[in-house]
């Protein structure tokens, strides 16, 4: 291996890093000033698939005005029950603060991958 791919290989792996460095932080900071859920939670991958995938049951609602966000809302109400908006995740009014950066990019790739495979009808055109 020459040392023209070593050095680029090694550049893309630190900037892939941090940029998913920076998107976890946001998630964080957000989830620190989001002050409308009963309490926060660390949560990994696996968890967080745990739950959502409970709310999935009850069918996520999504509109396309917030493109990649989802929410569950309480019957004959206005507040969203659960939801996975600008980097705040809530289910069961619990904030989930996801553990690491890796964790959160696989978190964020299931919720676009859900959203695309179960409302194609909302796709841009």
């Amino acid at each position: 291996m020459s040392l023209t791919v070593i050095v680029l290989t090694i550049t893309i792996a630190l900037w892939l890093f941090v940029f998913l460095w920076i998107s976890w932080t946001i998630h964080l900071e957000m989830m620190k000033g989001y002050k409308e859920c009963i309490k926060r939670e660390w949560c990994s991958y696996r968890e967080f698939k745990k739950r959502f995938d409970k709310i999935k049951e009850w069918d996520w609602e999504y509109t396309k005005i917030w493109k990649f966000s989802l929410f569950k809302y309480h019957p004959n109400s206005f507040i969203p029950l659960h939801y996975y908006h600008a980097d705040i995740i809530v289910i069961d009014n619990v904030g989930l603060k996801i553990r690491n950066p890796i964790d959160f990019f696989l978190v964020k790739r299931y919720v676009a991958k859900y959203i695309k495979e179960n409302f194609p009808q909302l796709k841009d055109k």
